[in-house]
């Protein structure tokens, strides 16, 4: 999401854009077809816009909360009259002017990053909200499209179907006048005139009043609005695939878990509400008059605590406990009815799909028989003993099962609808095409450095074919390099978060990969912060699912020429980078993980107290284990790393280097052959290869025998 100011702005000038190209005189005359009007429909509808203002309201509300952290400017007058004037050694004056320049520390340590938090939340609730919204005025859209195509099927298949009857009734008539006894037959197909007639006249009073309403709403005359058919643009996946898509995506679980966010937000918030510590400066003047003000600085602090803090304290604490588990249960009833509702659906579309298919065989059979009683009618009116109320009532067969086929086809295509819709997808195109792939089964799997991430978000080919490799391969988490060019286009470019989007519809962890050995020094140290906030940044303006979900630092500072003669200055230097790392992400009030390269060299100094503090500031351990593709070896020489990440509970991921191998059989049997020697070692981790150019190069060789 980029800033919703911006973004308000923007999709104002597009409504008002797409508004004046409906109104040109050349345009007056053009048709409007459904792909037309499904680009325009978000863009007309109000509870979208009105949606998009409550959340550049929400934005403005944090600004607002994040100017709290500058301090307040105060003053004040005290006046003594002569009776109750101190000692002059005391105060010696009647007039006292205070200026003050304070901070209520609780207020901006404590106060303010849960409401901070709580409104980052709301807004990513309301984003949710706008998605919802979108995706809504899309769905009823296709409904309302879809109800008038039937009712214009119905209008025109119940006029043929009454003016056929008529002709029947005319014949029967005709019968009528020299057989009394036929009245009851031709009172049947009076009834049937009526029914048929009715009918069409009900479904075109609906076609000209949806016509109006959909004219009305794209602000377009309704002649201009095209009734083609449509019909399903992709095949539905099968009902696990949609179940699990839709525990992922769907807007209103992840809107539940964004209200626990927002709860944990304002709890953080109101246990300090009563504390106030705030210390303060300034200066006093003072004097009887005027001309012999004398002047003096002044700094203390105040600090006020209700005698009930702790009892009020537990209260909020059992209160969001209580809010969070309601959360959490509404979430998980939401999933379930979510399954449930999926689950009807899916049935009602495939009993809707095998009852269209049952009426079109039924209609191809009517329209065989009508064909040869054709043939029969024509060489029977040859010899003058033709019977046309047969063929007439073939005729209303053929129609009425070829009715009953187009509106059971309707039910299929609202059904459709429907499910994208519920699966939290706008198009049928977002969902996956299976659900046990090798990034989704069961079991382990493992990681990819990716630096060449310019390259392939600046083409689609390549960004499809990485997505396609990492389907085919034992991948679940990429290790995405953001250089600084890449950095300054998560501002502006949007195919950036569409490619992420996509990456995690396909199971995919992305961690936002960056580093430079030259940050540990101190006056380069502010790149580091630069790009970290560059990315946090992102992160907080964009939606869930477009979001990077950890921080992957690739530092190394051994690379430095100074390693070699001044090692330990440069791994105390590296130590106050990654605390300098630490102090950014909380000053943004960020949770982004930190994932840390580690090279295996750091194993023959792991007594140094800086090593242990290195894997300590990390969440993820990833030890470089490279140039060692024999499993004793590699093994051996990682061992008081895996120790020392034990010890702190930091995950550990053994990286791989592609080079080391000839074949991708090799790297196989490696990782297979370490897991069966250690299977409780990387019970809570996984491999990571380096990297994609060279791994993808390494599978395309053949395997030698």
């Amino acid at each position: 999401m980029v800033n919703t100011t911006k973004q308000l702005f923007c999709w104002k000038l597009a409504a008002l854009l797409a508004a004046a190209s409906l109104q040109t005189p050349a345009a007056a005359q053009e048709k409007y077809r459904f792909a037309d009007l499904q680009r325009q429909v978000v863009l007309k509808n109000l509870s979208v816009s009105a949606t998009v203002n409550e959340q550049a309201a929400l934005q403005a509300d944090l600004d607002d909360i994040r100017l709290s952290q500058l301090p307040e400017f105060s003053t004040y007058y005290r006046f003594f009259p002569d009776d109750l004037t101190f000692a002059e050694n005391a105060f010696g004056t009647t007039h006292f002017v205070g200026l003050r320049l304070s901070q209520n520390l609780v207020d901006l340590m404590k106060i303010r990053p849960g409401r901070i938090q709580a409104a980052k939340a709301a807004l990513g609730l309301k984003t949710l909200q706008v998605a919802d919204e979108q995706a809504k005025a899309l769905f009823d859209f296709r409904i309302a499209y879809v109800n008038t195509l039937e009712h214009r099927t119905k209008r025109d298949y119940y006029s043929k179907l009454a003016s056929i009857s008529q002709q029947q009734l005319r014949i029967k008539e005709k019968q009528y006048d020299h057989h009394q006894e036929l009245l009851p037959s031709v009172l049947a197909v009076e009834t049937e005139v009526d029914d048929y007639e009715s009918q069409a006249a009900f479904s075109g009073r609906r076609v000209d009043s949806m016509e109006r309403a959909l004219a009305a709403y794209f602000d377009v005359a309704a002649s201009q609005l095209a009734w083609d058919d449509i019909e399903e643009t992709t095949e539905l996946p099968g009902l696990p695939v949609l179940l699990a898509y839709a525990s992922k995506n769907s807007r209103a679980v992840q809107q539940f878990k964004q209200s626990k966010n927002i709860e944990l937000g304002r709890a953080k918030a109101s246990q300090y509400n009563d504390l106030r510590f705030t210390p303060f400066v300034g200066v006093r003047f003072r004097g009887d008059r005027f001309g012999s003000l004398g002047t003096d600085p002044e700094f203390g602090f105040r600090f006020s605590m209700p005698l009930t803090y702790f009892q009020k304290k537990n209260n909020r604490v059992r209160h969001q406990e209580a809010t969070i588990v309601a959360l959490r249960q509404k979430a998980e009833t939401a999933e379930e009815t979510l399954k449930h509702r999926l689950s009807e659906l899916y049935d009602r579309q495939e009993l809707a799909q095998a009852q269209f298919s049952r009426a079109e065989k039924q209609r191809y059979i009517y329209q065989e028989k009508l064909r040869i009683e054709k043939s029969r009618s024509e060489q029977m009116e040859t010899l003058g003993s033709g019977k046309p109320e047969t063929l007439l009532q073939l005729q209303i067969d053929y129609l009425e099962n070829a009715l009953k086929s187009k509106l059971y086809a309707y039910a299929r295509l609202r059904l459709y609808y429907e499910i994208v819709y519920a699966c939290g997808a706008r198009d049928a195109e977002e969902l996956p095409e299976q659900v046990e792939t090798p990034l989704s089964s069961a079991g382990t799997r493992n990681a990819l450095w990716i630096w060449q991430s310019g390259d392939i978000v600046a083409h689609r080919a390549k960004r499809m074919e990485l997505l396609n490799f990492c389907r085919a391969s034992n991948f679940d988490q990429i290790y995405f390099s953001i250089d600084s060019h890449l950095a300054q286009q998560l501002d502006y470019d949007p195919r950036i978060a569409a490619f992420l989007r996509k990456l995690h519809a396909e199971g995919l962890r992305i961690s936002a990969l960056v580093g430079d050995p030259s940050w540990v020094r101190p006056k380069r140290r502010r790149k580091l912060v630069d790009r970290v906030n560059k990315i946090v940044s992102y992160n907080e303006h964009s939606a869930v699912e477009e979001q990077f979900d950890a921080l992957h630092m690739d530092i190394e500072p051994h690379l430095l020429p100074e390693w070699h003669d001044q090692q330990e200055a440069v791994l105390q230097d590296y130590v106050a980078t990654l605390n300098t790392l630490r102090q950014t992400l909380r000053a943004a009030n960020s949770t982004l993980a930190i994932e840390l390269d580690v090279p295996v060299s750091y194993n023959k100094i792991a007594e140094n107290r800086h090593i242990k503090n290195i894997i300590r500031s990390a969440d993820t351990v990833v030890i470089m284990a490279y140039n060692r593709p024999e499993p004793d070896r590699l093994l051996s020489a990682v061992g008081k790393l895996l120790d020392i990440s034990q010890e702190f509970g930091k995950p550990v991921v053994i990286g791989l280097n592609s080079d080391d191998f000839q074949t991708q059989e090799e790297l196989t049997k490696l990782i297979a052959e370490i897991r069966q020697t250690e299977p409780n070692l990387f019970t809570f981790s996984k491999f990571a290869i380096h990297d994609y150019a060279d791994f993808k190069r390494l599978t395309e060789k053949p395997n030698e025998k």
